[in-house]
C-alpha cells in the first residue's frame, strides 16, 4: 500500500455496531500519522471522534520512528511498518524491537507488494503465501500484533500460485490463491488483512465480490481474524467509495482502508471528509 494512507479497522475482539454513546466512533482507524495530522486541519470534528481514542492507530513511515497523530499523540495508537519480513526479522533477532518506543502489544504492518521499485524483497514477491504467515509468526513471537496489506499486484510476481494458472488477472489470482487467508494465518486472535479492493471501487458488485471472497478466505484460516476493505482516491469517486462500503454493510465490513495524499486530507469537504463523514454520521 502506498504512503500517505488511512486505514479503517475494526478493533480485534468483540465487537458493537449501534451508534457511539460517548460521541466518539465504535470502530478502530489507523491512518499514517503525518496524514491524520492534515485530517484534523480538514475536520476537526471528525478527526476528534475517530483518533481521540488508544483504540485508533497511526502508521510509522521512517523506520523506527513513532507516528503521532497529532494533536492526539497522547491517545492513539502508533503502528510500525515494515515492506520486508526479512527486516522484522532482523530487527527481533538482534534485539532492536521491542523496545521502548515499540514495546510488547505493539502493531507491526507488514505492506508487502511487487515490482522492482518496490523494497518488499524479490523471494518474498515470489511467495507471499510463505512469507506472510512467517511475518506473522515472527510478530507474535515477539509480542507484537501483525496486519498484512497483500497488494493485488502480487499476482504480477507470484510463482507458488501464478496468476497464468488461476484466472489470468491479479483480482482472480487473489481469490483464487486464497491470499487474504495467508495474510491471517499465524496472526494469532488479533490478526489483520487489509483487502486492496479500491481498484474496484467503480463496480460496485465486482467491490463487494472481492472483499466477501476475501473474507472468507480469511476467515476460513482464522476465525478470529479482522478483514479490512480499502478505498482510494486513485480509484472513484467519494460518492462511489462510500456506496460499496455502505453496500457490504457497516456491520459486515469489519474494517477500511481509505487511501489519500496529504493535501487532499487537509481539503474541507474534500474526498476523505466526505466519506469519513458520512460514515461518522452512520454510527461507523
Amino acid at each position: 500500500m502506498r504512503r500517505l494512507a488511512v486505514v479503517v479497522a475494526l478493533l480485534a475482539g468483540t465487537f458493537s455496531f449501534a451508534g457511539p454513546a460517548s460521541g466518539q466512533t465504535t470502530h478502530a482507524w489507523i491512518q499514517n500519522g503525518f496524514t491524520a495530522s492534515q485530517f484534523v486541519t480538514a475536520d476537526r470534528s471528525v478527526a476528534s471522534y475517530i483518533f481521540d481514542r488508544s483504540g485508533s492507530y497511526g502508521t510509522s513511515t521512517n523506520g523506527l520512528t513513532a507516528a503521532p497523530t497529532e494533536p492526539y499523540r497522547g491517545t492513539t495508537t502508533a503502528v510500525l511498518r515494515f515492506t520486508s519480513e526479512a527486516q522484522l526479522a532482523s530487527d527481533v533477532a538482534n534485539r532492536v524491537i521491542p523496545n521502548s518506543t515499540w514495546p510488547n502489544g505493539s502493531y507491526v504492518l507488514y505492506d508487502n507488494e511487487s515490482g522492482k521499485k518496490w523494497p518488499t524483497p524479490a523471494a518474498e514477491q515470489r511467495n507471499p503465501e510463505k512469507y506472510m504467515p512467517l511475518f506473522n509468526s515472527v510478530a507474535v513471537r515477539a509480542g507484537f500484533i501483525p496486519v498484512d496489506t497483500p497488494a493485488l499486484d502480487l499476482g504480477n510476481t507470484d510463482t507458488t500460485c501464478p496468476k497464468k494458472t488461476h484466472g489470468g488477472s491479479n483480482v482472480s489470482w487473489y481469490e483464487q490463491c486464497h491470499i487474504a487467508g495467508f495474510a491471517v494465518l499465524n496472526g494469532g486472535a488479533h490478526a489483520q488483512v487489509v483487502v486492496q479492493t479500491q481498484s474496484e471501487t467503480t463496480s460496485e458488485s465486482a467491490f463487494r465480490t472481492l472483499f466477501t471472497d476475501a473474507k472468507s478466505a480469511a476467515t476460513g484460516k482464522n476465525k478470529l481474524a479482522t478483514v479490512d476493505a480499502e478505498v482510494s482516491k486513485t480509484y472513484g469517486s467519494a460518492a462511489e467509495a462510500t456506496r460499496d462500503l455502505q453496500n457490504i454493510g457497516r456491520s459486515a465490513v469489519m474494517g477500511v482502508f481509505v487511501q489519500d495524499t496529504n493535501a487532499d486530507a487537509k481539503t474541507p469537504h474534500g474526498w476523505e471528509d466526505t466519506i469519513l463523514s458520512t460514515l461518522k454520521g452512520e454510527g461507523w
